[in-house]
């Protein structure tokens, strides 16, 4: 279940960060919710500028985490 629930908040940040002030709604397994946002928004192009960001920051190395 753990990597289910992993898979679920990877999507969830995804989403949030996507989405813009008006807010988004999802409802899956472990998360439901409608109309959050997630402030302050990283500038695109910084997120852009290096994708494997969050992978070196909490170490992880497999083909999953490098999602």
């Amino acid at each position: 279940m753990r990597g289910r629930r992993a898979d679920e908040a990877i999507d969830v940040m995804r989403l949030l960060w996507s989405g813009g002030p008006e807010g988004v709604g999802y409802h899956g397994e472990f998360f439901d919710f409608d109309d959050l946002c997630s402030f302050p928004e990283t500038p695109r192009d910084e997120r852009a500028s290096d994708p494997h960001r969050w992978q070196q920051s909490s170490g992880g190395a497999s083909d999953r985490s490098a999602r």
